[in-house]
């Protein structure tokens, strides 16, 4: 951990990736902003499973839901309140304009269980949209 206790973890779903980041952070020294980054390696995360791996590769899925045909009505502090009933919610972006929202949750498996079960109740299901994963922000 550096000295000032700032630390960032980049979780890859590839070994073979991950390997090969870590080999060019040692040989090419990565720094930001002329700070020099220590890179290494971390224990594999019990989140990262077959099941959340699978998801990303044929669903392409993210941390962040796509929720269409919103009441216009709707604020961000509404969304994000029903949604907590799913789990912690990082932010929403409401698309006022497309009646659109993205709701981008803290942990990636939530956000799985959250399309699977709007998908399922159809309630923002209509007009040939459905409740989908967003692009990674």
């Amino acid at each position: 951990m550096p000295k000032n206790g700032q630390c960032l973890f980049i979780s890859f779903l590839n070994g073979a990736v991950a390997a090969a980041f870590l080999a060019d952070a040692h040989v090419k020294k990565i720094a930001v902003r002329g700070n020099a980054l220590h890179v290494n390696m971390a224990r594999e995360q019990p989140w990262m499973n077959r099941e959340v791996v699978n998801a990303v590769m044929t669903q392409e899925a993210t941390r962040t839901v796509y929720i269409p045909n919103i009441d216009p009505e709707m604020s961000e502090d509404e969304i994000s309140q029903e949604m907590r009933a799913f789990g912690d919610v990082d932010i929403v972006k409401v698309v006022r304009n497309q009646q659109n929202a993205f709701v981008h949750f803290f942990s990636i498996r939530k956000a799985m269980e959250v399309v699977e079960r709007l998908r399922k109740s159809g309630k923002y299901c209509r007009d040939g949209k459905q409740v989908g994963f967003g692009k990674v922000r």
